[in-house]
């Protein structure tokens, strides 16, 4: 019944141009960048009427699997030597991926290095866009990770990224110029009966936005979630 289903589906979106953000990476799939990567390659230089020999990559940290599976034989080909010159860029940050949602797989950049050793990895640890305070609390929050009591329990998602090589790997940040600034953590209570999980935190949000309110009315306030 589900294959019948999408191939329904599949039909309509293409006699009617609707497509979804993750039906143009599965129909390459489907094609030659599966089956064959040289000829899809091939086909790919033809239609561009030139073949790629720059490859540049930013917020990598969101790049989903099946993505980076159509774009590596790109890579592969670019990072395997030769005499014309050739580059490859690729510019993440595994403490802003931000994409599971979507399939983003922040393990892939941490594996470029090893997948290509000709690549020369550069840090960037000085910021700026943010001021002194708010790297020092990404800096004490992120440096206590793997002693933090709350990974105990190795079921939990943050008890898993405590063994990932983004915590391991993190280079404490420092601010390039001087502002002013100010960083606060505050700890929402527990969740209790038949409250939802993220209850407790709206909550504690909205007290807080409450308060500033009351303490500067005429401020503009931003909540980010």
């Amino acid at each position: 019944v589900l294959e019948r289903y999408a191939d329904v589906d599949r039909a309509l979106r293409a006699e009617t141009g609707t497509y979804r953000f993750e039906d143009f990476p599965l129909a390459l799939l489907r094609g030659p960048a599966r089956t064959d990567p040289g000829t899809w390659l091939e086909e790919l230089a033809y239609r561009l009427d030139g073949r790629i020999d720059h490859l540049l990559l930013d917020e990598f940290q969101d790049t989903a699997p099946m993505q980076w599976s159509l774009v590596e034989p790109l890579a592969d080909e670019i990072l395997s030597g030769g005499t014309e010159p050739r580059t490859f860029f690729c510019v993440g940050d595994l403490k802003q991926s931000i994409y599971g949602w979507r399939n983003g797989e922040p393990r892939l950049l941490g594996g470029l290095a090893r997948r290509y050793p000709v690549l020369e990895e550069q840090p960037m640890p000085e910021s700026y866009r943010s001021s002194r305070v708010v790297l020092d609390a990404v800096n004490r929050v992120f440096e206590s990770l793997p002693a933090s009591a709350a990974l105990d329990d190795p079921g939990r998602a943050a008890a898993r990224c405590a063994t990932d090589e983004w915590i391991r790997g993190f280079d404490p940040h420092a601010a390039v110029k001087e502002r002013e600034g100010e960083a606060r953590v505050w700890r929402a209570r527990p969740a209790v009966g038949d409250e939802k999980p993220a209850d407790p935190i709206l909550e504690l949000a909205v007290e807080r936005v409450a308060t500033y309110r009351e303490r500067v009315p005429d401020a503009t306030l931003a909540v980010l979630v």
